[in-house]
């Protein structure tokens, strides 16, 4: 186990460095992307629930997309073959986060348009 611990990157994303260009975006992109739907949900689910007045929703769901990263990294100690990575953690925040801002975008958008003095030529420049 010391030795699985030991051969762990501490540094983030240090082990992007030694990997073919594409294959480092695309899987830097696929973390990134894969928990922004759960962000997503986290954040909306968490507005739905918070009281009138409460803070604004979402930064529960970011920081639960990192402790479930957190929590599969830790697994990955149990598998063979398989190294845990601090930037996957990292990834996973990012992509959590970017979800609640999708979220927050959207709730924006919405309230634009539902504004009695919105009109449909809103940022098109007209």
């Amino acid at each position: 186990m010391r030795a699985r611990l030991s051969a762990t990157a501490l540094i983030p994303y240090s082990s992007y460095y030694y990997r073919a260009n594409l294959t480092a975006v695309a899987d830097f992109l696929e973390a990134l992307l894969g928990y922004a739907p759960l962000g997503f949900v986290l954040a909306r689910l968490q507005a739905r629930r918070a009281p009138a007045g409460a803070l604004r929703p979402g930064g529960i769901g970011a920081l639960f997309c990192a402790l479930f990263a957190l929590l599969l990294e830790v697994l990955q100690l149990a598998v063979p073959r398989r190294y845990p990575e601090i930037s996957d953690v990292l990834t996973a925040a990012l992509g959590g986060a970017l979800g609640v801002y999708a979220w927050r975008w959207m709730q924006h958008l919405s309230a634009i348009a539902l504004s009695p003095n919105s009109s449909p030529n809103v940022g098109c420049g007209c």
